[in-house]
């Protein structure tokens, strides 16, 4: 008897936890300005890689009325004299657009107008939702092919900017 409740429970147990993870998100919580806390890449081997260096910042922004603007910036980027604003130096990037979400399927896509890496003009950016809180934004881009290391997901996390 014991045995048949303890295997109930851990049924309801599980069912519960995958009912919470499969729950739609609630597209408003997005809107708002987001600092960007951690980014690193997961390879499909289990190696991690820290592109950005180790003390990367950045911004992402959603408006309500479907608007939103990403920049990151990597921590330790020199300054290099005789050089203009239009002359990046080191690992960035930034794009804006337009963005829609799909709650049931805990993505959104971000429709590029305009990017510092021009690949991405007019491109359409998947990304998973992992965690979506009042204070807390974990995202996961779509697997990239590095032809030196392998296939590696982008992983970045953010906390809500008060």
């Amino acid at each position: 008897m014991r045995t048949r409740f303890v295997a109930c429970v851990l049924s309801l147990v599980a069912t519960t936890a995958v009912s919470a993870l499969a729950e739609p998100l609630d597209p408003s919580l997005l809107v708002g300005s987001w600092k960007l806390t951690k980014v690193y890449d997961q390879f499909s081997d289990g190696r991690r890689r820290e592109t950005w260096g180790s003390a990367p910042q950045g911004i992402l922004q959603f408006t309500a009325n479907g608007i939103m603007s990403v920049q990151l910036s990597g921590g330790e980027r020199p300054a290099h004299p005789g050089t203009v604003p239009t002359d990046p130096v080191g690992p960035y990037n930034a794009y804006f657009g337009t963005y829609t979400v799909d709650a049931a399927g805990r993505f959104f896509e971000a429709h590029v107008q305009r990017s510092s890496w021009p690949q991405w003009n007019g491109a359409t950016l998947k990304r998973t939702i992992e965690e979506l809180s009042s204070t807390t934004l974990k995202v996961v881009s779509a697997p990239i092919n590095d032809p030196n290391g392998g296939v590696f997901e982008p992983h970045l996390e953010f906390e809500r900017i008060k």
